[in-house]
């Protein structure tokens, strides 16, 4: 007898437990959820992040307190309600970039608190990470109350069996206790009872059972009748419910007890699912810009948002299960990548595009998240943007050229002057005369170029590096693509502002690519980052061609080009030592690699 109503425990608080810890697991993503959406709608308000993280406080139940950090870990502000509130790090130590839960403590005061670690992205640019302390030992007394769990101790666990939290901890002698591992966590959930509470309630009811029984035999049929029909009947209505749910999306069970909690709480777990998948799928679809998700190990296009089906024309069936190969062969699974130009051809439509690939973690399975932004309407003005960065090279050529002539005339000038005033013959006056004139129209025409070309630093401005390199790509690909040639942004910078002259750095930048662009070969790789070096911002231009066999490069006019005039890296070199900075180059095994030092803005 014993042995049937523990094993009975053991299935009906199987349950319980399963879904406690499915539902724990839900809660902390449905937090981290929240964390991201809420920090995303008042970040579009304009409202400082220290504000932000004092709203996290107030807008969702059970956090006492938020967090956020730099991409290195360093803590930068730290917002609660409570007057005693600590705990949370002073640095961070797992600087990946998924949603996670980083640990679980104690508050001295009775309170255990787990930290959510959420991580900070805003115009697919990585900002940070978000952290914040969520109240443990109320989210489950939240549970006790829900599911009518009252005699139970209701214990969480590590995966070493320590106990971090503890609810009703107040039975004694043996106990009957049964755990469910909380998915994505080192937790462990426990439901515990007395054995002697458990085998009290069927004792009383052998002893009423027999009682009755010396009375009447005859109530023992219908004791047995009511209650087959109490256990059995309900159990049979939620089987037949949760086959025709997909229909109905509804359980309609009028049960008791147990078969009664474990359909309420199935229903709320369903209900929840599907609000969650609405509010998801209605995001995704509403993004201004093509989203893919692709399953890293197959390379299949999983989901399609609806901007990505109506750039191309096409139906969700004619791209899903497609390789991401056959959308662009560059495209690349599971790394963190910016591509400023690419093309996709579908449905006999094609597009320019700039691409922006995030690698995700979703339910155990590695995903890369793929942001597509039609830059088709941008290429009409490319060639204009290129006729100005020509046309700058151009106008330093014409104010040197101009200073070199000024003197030589100046001579022709001053000798022919001589000539006629010293000579007697009116023929060799006359032809004097005829060069000074032609000297004179020399100079006006000269000054005229120097009026027109003569450059003016202006004042400096402050610059985002990554934006700024970002909209620079976006110009030089339009020389790039007639070779093949695609162009990788490797940005390793904490994206701090600089304070410098725009139009130099430009022609500094677009002179070193271009150059790259012409030492690679066809359908080769250029690679740019940008990097930290205190107390410098570092450009590093890495092509795959012959690289560098002269230490006269950055000399005028030196030039290995059959059609170049050896003047961008005279002029580049010129511009960065304006600004105070460097600029230099390394062969490579394969290829070269320029750096180019600017400082900081707090140099």
């Amino acid at each position: 007898m014993k042995e049937q109503l523990r094993i009975s425990w053991q299935e009906d608080k199987g349950v319980i437990t399963k879904i406690l810890a499915d539902r724990f697991r839900e809660d902390i993503v449905s937090t981290q959820v929240k964390i991201k959406s809420i920090a995303t709608k008042y970040r579009s308000l304009n409202i400082s992040l220290k504000e932000i993280l004092w709203r996290l406080t107030g807008d969702i139940e059970h956090i006492k307190g938020c967090a956020y950090y730099d991409t290195r870990g360093r803590l930068i502000y730290l917002e609660t309600r409570s007057i005693n509130f600590e705990g949370l790090p002073k640095t961070l130590s797992k600087l990946e970039w998924v949603d996670e839960v980083l640990d679980v403590y104690s508050m001295g005061t009775n309170e255990m608190y787990m930290l959510l670690k959420v991580f900070d992205i805003s115009n697919n640019v990585p900002m940070g990470f978000i952290v914040c302390a969520m109240n443990v030992r109320d989210l489950i007394k939240d549970y006790a109350h829900q599911y009518g769990i009252h005699d139970a101790t209701i214990r969480l666990l590590d995966t070493n069996g320590r106990t971090m939290v503890s609810l009703n901890n107040w039975a004694t002698g043996k106990m009957l206790s049964l755990q469910s591992h909380i998915r994505g966590t080192n937790m462990i959930i426990e439901l515990s009872e007395p054995e002697d509470l458990i085998y009290a309630n069927a004792y009383n009811f052998l002893k009423v059972s027999f009682l009755l029984s010396s009375v009447l035999c005859g109530g023992l049929f219908w004791v047995g009748f009511f209650t087959v029909k109490r256990i059995f009947k309900p159990l049979e209505d939620l089987k037949l419910s949760v086959i025709n749910w997909m229909d109905r999306k509804n359980l309609e069970i009028k049960g008791y007890g147990e078969v009664y909690v474990l359909a309420r709480a199935f229903q709320n777990l369903l209900d929840r699912i599907e609000r969650e998948k609405s509010v998801y799928i209605n995001l995704f679809n509403k993004l201004r810009d093509g989203i893919l998700l692709v399953e890293n190990e197959s390379g299949t296009l999983e989901m399609v948002n609806d901007n990505f089906l109506n750039m191309f024309d096409v139906t969700a069936n004619e791209v899903l299960g497609m390789n991401i190969k056959d959308v662009c062969e560059h495209f690349t699974t599971g790394v963190f990548l910016f591509i400023p130009e690419s093309i996709i051809s579908i449905g006999g439509k094609t597009k320019c595009v700039s691409v922006t690939s995030i690698p995700l973690k979703l339910e155990d399975k590695d995903y890369t998240l793929f942001h597509i932004k039609d830059i088709t309407d941008k290429k009409s003005t490319e060639f204009l943007l290129g006729q100005y960065s020509k046309l700058a090279i151009l106008g330093e050529i014409a104010c040197s050229l101009a200073h070199q002539l000024n003197n030589p005339l100046a001579s022709i000038m001053a000798y022919t002057e001589y000539i006629r005033n010293v000579s007697n013959e009116k023929e060799v006056k006359e032809m004097a005369e005829v060069v000074l004139k032609n000297v004179e129209r020399a100079r006006d025409t000269i000054s005229r170029l120097l009026y027109m070309a003569k450059s003016y630093d202006g004042s400096p401005q402050e610059i985002d590096p990554l934006s700024f390199t970002k909209n620079l790509l976006d110009i030089i690909h339009f020389k790039a693509k007639h070779k093949g040639i695609i162009i990788e942004l490797n940005p390793k910078t904490k994206y701090q502002k600089l304070l410098t002259y725009p139009w130099k750095l430009e022609q500094i930048l677009i002179n070193l690519i271009d150059n790259a662009i012409d030492a690679s070969p066809m359908q080769g790789k250029i690679y740019v980052g940008i990097e930290d070096v205190d107390p410098f911002i570092v450009w590093k231009i890495r092509d795959e061609g012959p690289g560098v066999n002269s230490e006269e490069i950055f000399q005028p006019f030196y030039t290995t080009k059959a059609k170049g005039f050896g003047l961008g890296l005279s002029i580049a070199k010129s511009f960065v030592e304006d600004m105070g900075g460097k600029i230099e180059y390394e062969n490579l095994d394969r290829g070269c690699e320029f750096r180019v030092y600017i400082k900081s803005k707090n140099a």
